[in-house]
């Protein structure tokens, strides 16, 4: 049996509401650093559960953002994707052009939509600034990062199972926060589902092949966490 795709839109496209540069740039000063720099960590810490794998030390994760949990980290993502595209700056009619043409490369090279590109590489930079601040502001949340790491290190304390209990060996360590970053464009995700077997009322087996589904992680907000550890060691002494 063919393996089927199925494509999934795992969050609905829409068209994000634009806003002129001033007005992002004005709305940009508004953002409580220290208010997102807790939301983003404390989101973290709430889905530790999703994204854990102790096999591994490092992690990207992609945030989907609650309107309600995180309102700063929300309203710097809806200025970042309020930036007009860059297709808004030319008339439809260039862009249809041949990137060879001369008209084309005559219009792309106006003062006009030179200027205005520029303000928009401008206003990108300038919200990169405020998400780079936040990223610092995280790395000094001492105490939130340790609740992180706590609900982090359980998954690698467990070693084993003896007689039906955990068998835990004892960590030290911490987590930092590598990057906190905007990714300005989606991310396709592919995923395989694994095979399934049925058996028919004859006792014949029948191998079904595991469909493969598209998902699109639309722009926004990726943090990148890495945890370090090493076992305990006792204090006590030899006599």
């Amino acid at each position: 049996m063919k393996n089927k795709e199925e494509k999934i839109e795992l969050f609905p496209s829409q068209n994000y509401e634009k806003k002129t540069i001033p007005e992002i740039l004005s709305l940009s000063k508004e953002i409580n650093l220290d208010l997102a720099a807790e939301e983003v960590l404390n989101w973290a810490t709430n889905n530790v559960e999703y994204f854990i794998d102790s096999q591994i030390k490092t992690f990207k994760l992609d945030l989907v953002l609650d309107t309600e949990l995180m309102p700063e980290t929300k309203k710097l993502q809806d200025l970042y994707r309020a930036i007009p595209e860059d297709e808004s700056v030319v008339p439809k009619a260039i862009m249809d052009l041949d990137q060879n043409d001369q008209k084309f490369k005559k219009a792309m090279n106006s003062p006009k939509i030179k200027k205005a590109f520029k303000e928009i590489q401008g206003c990108r930079e300038e919200l990169d600034k405020i998400t780079d601040k936040i990223h610092k502001v995280m790395q000094k949340k001492k105490e939130i990062k340790e609740k992180l790491f706590q609900r982090m290190i359980f998954f690698y304390e467990m070693v084993g199972i003896s007689n039906g209990r955990p068998l835990i060996m004892d960590l030290d360590g911490g987590i930092e926060i590598l990057k906190f970053e905007y990714e300005a464009f989606p991310v396709g995700v592919r995923v395989r589902l694994s095979d399934s077997e049925v058996k028919g009322l004859d006792g014949e087996i029948t191998t079904i092949e595991g469909k493969t589904k598209e998902y699109v992680i639309p722009e926004g907000f990726t943090v990148w966490i890495e945890i370090a550890y090493r076992p305990k060691v006792s204090n006590a002494g030899m006599f």
